[in-house]
């Protein structure tokens, strides 16, 4: 990836997810670039955010990184990402997530929901409070999405920063002989183009979110996974109940 954009807003979360971003930016050799939306640009803004930082413990613009930019825009956060991702090639948004706060966000989505619906970008959402330092063990479900491949080839990607391992499961609601013909014909291409860099397994379960959480606690899973598709916010969809209930880092994978 040669761009990682990360939205701040100031507070502490926000703060929590650019050490994140850093991460990723040091070990993948991207250039990091934070946003502040709906704002002005100003000296102290710069001074509020690299302040930030330091407190941190990150020291920006280190031997390790390149040069981090700032960049403030008056439009909203979607608006903005997407008008930044027509000049430059955005690999990945890292962004805090505080979950469901209002009503107005029950109906109208958190800003996470609207910038991974919005924008044809991955999205990694880290939630406020996360101890998150690295990614160990990754979680993907997959619906078999026309993508699914390609998704796996730049999910090991992102794993081999962490030195990660992979699991991907598939739900089915029922068990026959059709949902199971296809899982193995599914399984047996990924086998075959991935070898033993994955593990894949099908789950007999009603609600893919649920499975994903039980799982996620079972094995100490550090990261969760999903394929964007047609996500649309407060659509009753995996991502949006995982991305409402901010829980556990999720990366929303581009459509």
């Amino acid at each position: 990836m040669s761009t990682i954009v990360c939205p701040v807003d100031f507070r502490e979360p926000s703060f929590q997810a650019a050490r994140i971003a850093a991460i990723i930016a040091q070990k993948s050799d991207a250039q990091l670039l934070f946003l502040h939306s709906a704002g002005s640009e100003s000296d102290e803004a710069r001074e509020r955010v690299f302040t930030g930082m330091e407190r941190l413990g990150f020291h920006v613009g280190s031997a390790q990184m390149k040069e981090p930019q700032f960049v403030v825009s008056p439009e909203g956060l979607s608006d903005s990402i997407n008008a930044l991702n027509h000049k430059k090639d955005i690999g990945l948004v890292v962004m805090a997530t505080d979950g469901i706060s209002n009503l107005t966000e029950l109906s109208a989505g958190t800003h996470t929901e609207n910038v991974a619906s919005k924008t044809n970008v991955p999205v990694l959402a880290i939630p406020a409070g996360a101890k998150v330092g690295t990614f160990n063990s990754i979680l993907f479900a997959t619906d078999y999405e026309k993508t699914s491949k390609a998704d796996i080839e730049s999910l090991l990607l992102f794993a081999k920063i962490f030195n990660a391992t992979v699991e991907i499961i598939h739900v089915s609601r029922d068990e026959n002989p059709v949902s199971k013909g296809v899982f193995e014909i599914f399984s047996n291409d990924v086998r075959s183009l991935f070898g033993n860099d994955v593990t894949i397994t099908r789950v007999i379960a009603d609600d893919v979110a649920a499975v994903m959480i039980q799982l996620s606690v079972e094995k100490n899973i550090d990261l969760m996974v999903v394929h964007k598709d047609k996500f649309q916010v407060n659509d009753r969809s995996k991502t949006s109940t995982l991305l409402r209930m901010a829980e556990f880092p999720l990366l929303v994978l581009r459509s």
